[in-house]
């Protein structure tokens, strides 16, 4: 079977769990409610995780010559991500817990599979790329993958939104694995975008789907989160001519949007005296939300950020552009981002001239 074929099965595998995962998840209630911070109606089932984990991985097993420890450090790291998910849609798990959990997870793709964050790029433009010693990429890695865990996890806002931000990052690190001629990981890229877009077909707003009937819950956005993680390194790290990899720099504006809102909103917590994880409605689609888009025009909007940010990373890429260019841009574009928050009612005014003006 080509990777195509495989892409296609874990579509339709994907497809075919949902309804029979749906009705197991309202029989064992689990669900999620509306509330202050979520205006959906009535009781959706939060399964779209499971379903995604069986359709990509078992399609992975089904179609690998061997199981190397990368391979295996995925799947021990996603099976716990996954539980965990699943333990905090039902119970909600204090975020302590949930760090500790995310950072055994981190360390078994550190030690098992060797995934580690060692090469950071000559961010600072001086000819001399960052290198950290093995204790200080192991707290990189850790603290790596954690970041992308969580900030999937905590955009994962709207219908269609979470998933569909990982198939633009997934589209481009595709390109990316192409180009450089790493054939097996641009066909398990293929194998979890299948899996992905078929839950879309149940969590996307689109003309005879009004809302989502399935969400991915906390099991799906961490597990995806993982896998971006994954990728990052797995493309950014390794032996050979740095041009035979992605540098670090351009992966972190791959991932541009979902990074760029937590981090902001993480930091505005912080300086107001609460904990980074507690929960509010200050994300970025809250604000284009209030000022009068749809949730589907909303979504859209979030999507074409996130293919800009991600246009930007490869083809700077293939320009060969400096990447202490890239780093210092990104800084820009991270204290910009964040004064404008600050300035939300400003930001909010602007959006509500565009949204009368369409």
């Amino acid at each position: 079977m080509t990777d195509y074929s495989n892409a296609i099965i874990s579509f339709v595998l994907c497809l075919c769990l949902i309804p029979g995962l749906k009705r197991l998840a309202l029989r064992f209630g689990l669900t999620d409610h509306p509330s202050d911070r979520k205006h959906h109606e009535g009781q959706i089932p939060v399964c779209g995780g499971i379903a995604i984990f069986i359709a990509s991985v078992s399609v992975w097993l089904l179609s690998a010559t061997q199981l190397t420890p990368a391979k295996i450090s995925f799947f021990l790291a996603g099976f716990l991500l996954l539980i965990l998910g699943l333990v905090d849609d039902l119970l909600d798990i204090p975020s302590r817990w949930r760090l500790i959990f995310q950072a055994i997870a981190a360390l078994l793709l550190v030690y098992v599979g060797n995934i580690t964050l060692v090469y950071f790029g000559d961010l600072l433009g001086v000819g001399q790329p960052i290198r950290l010693g093995e204790g200080w990429s192991t707290l990189a890695t850790v603290f790596c993958v954690i970041g992308i865990v969580n900030a999937l996890n905590m955009i994962d806002g709207l219908d269609g939104l979470a998933g569909g931000l990982t198939l633009i990052a997934l589209f481009w690190y595709l390109l990316i694995a192409i180009t450089i001629q790493e054939s097996a990981v641009a066909s398990v890229i293929l194998l979890f975008m299948g899996a992905v877009a078929g839950f879309l077909v149940f969590n996307m707003r689109y003309p005879g789907h009004r809302k989502a009937s399935i969400f991915m819950g906390d099991a799906g956005s961490t597990l995806l989160g993982l896998f971006l993680a994954f990728l990052s390194i797995r493309l950014t790290q390794g032996a050979g001519h740095p041009e035979h990899r992605l540098p670090p720099i351009n992966a972190v504006w791959i991932l541009g949007l979902p990074t760029l809102d937590t981090l902001s909103l993480m930091l505005r917590r912080i300086m107001r005296g609460r904990s980074p994880f507690s929960a509010d409605r200050d994300h970025l689609h809250h604000i284009i939300l209030r000022a009068g888009f749809s949730v589907e025009q909303t979504v859209w909007i979030l999507f074409a950020i996130a293919a800009a940010f991600g246009a930007i990373a490869y083809f700077s890429w293939r320009q060969a552009v400096p990447e202490y260019i890239l780093f210092i841009s990104a800084w820009v574009v991270f204290f910009v981002y964040t004064f404008a928050q600050m300035h939300a009612w400003r930001l909010m005014r602007w959006l509500k001239s565009l949204s009368a003006n369409r």
